[in-house]
């Protein structure tokens, strides 16, 4: 997973997994327990996320993965993946593809052999109706709209009602909204969320959040570095860090 959106998804995933799963599955997973995600043996892989849950068949692993871009070589990874998990842990393996990028996806979610056959679920979050993740009172979910189907709704008016469910239920905390305006870029509307911000008088600032809560350590010119370099534009670094956009764009000059 691409470093830029690792601390959104792994502070907001716990809480959407389970939606995200039961709009394609019809499995209820009455525990969860994250598990650690480094695996060793004559090869060292860490899958994005771990979970050991129990459902009405026993316990199983749960592995999830987020993917960005596409990647022709998926298939291959996450079965390398589940052997590993299968061979530690010595439970069945369920895993799960979230596919998160702006593009068409076309990766391939099965290998077939003479006598093998693997397949995984890919599952694409733009087949997931942004509304039904906006009837929720968790942030996290409301959150994670920006990245679903807007069906008929324009790109306007979809973002303008995920941001206002966002104001709904994340009272004081700006937290959420800096993490929408970086997921936003995934969408190419980073732009949008901005400027609708504006006219619903939000101030996005994030320089007590999680987000930078690191950069305020390394010191923030240092974080926007590495920002810059993940990809993230100079206007969202600016809007997050609070840093001058000219101080920003000097950086990115040099």
């Amino acid at each position: 997973m691409n470093k830029k959106y690792d601390q959104i998804f792994r502070e907001n995933l716990q809480e959407i997994f389970p939606q995200v799963l039961a709009a394609f599955n019809n499995v209820e997973y009455r525990q969860v327990k994250p598990l650690p995600t480094t695996l060793v043996k004559t090869l060292q892989r860490e899958p994005d996320f771990l979970f050991e849950v129990q459902t009405a068949s026993g316990k199983q692993l749960l592995h999830v993965d987020v993917q960005t871009k596409h990647d022709a070589a998926m298939h291959r990874r996450m079965l390398l993946y589940a052997a590993l998990l299968f061979d530690k842990y010595q439970l069945p393996v369920k895993q799960i593809v979230l596919y998160i990028g702006g593009g068409r996806q076309t990766m391939t979610d099965a290998i077939v052999m003479a006598d093998f056959a693997y397949h995984y679920q890919l599952i694409d979050f733009r087949q997931i109706p942004y509304k039904s993740l906006l009837s929720s009172t968790n942030p996290a979910k409301v959150l994670f709209a920006i990245l679903g189907d807007f069906g008929g709704d324009s790109d306007e008016k979809a973002t303008t009602a995920i941001l206002t469910r966002l104001k709904q239920t994340v009272k004081d905390d700006t937290n959420a909204f800096v993490h929408l305006q970086v997921l936003a870029d995934l969408r190419n509307l980073g732009t949008l969320v901005t400027q609708i911000a504006k006219t619903m008088a939000l101030d996005i600032k994030a320089t007590e959040t999680s987000l930078f809560k690191q950069g305020k350590a390394e010191g923030k010119l240092e974080m926007a570095r590495k920002l810059l370099k993940e990809g993230v534009k100079p206007e969202t670094i600016s809007k997050a860090s609070g840093l001058p956009l000219s101080e920003i764009k000097k950086l990115s000059d040099n």
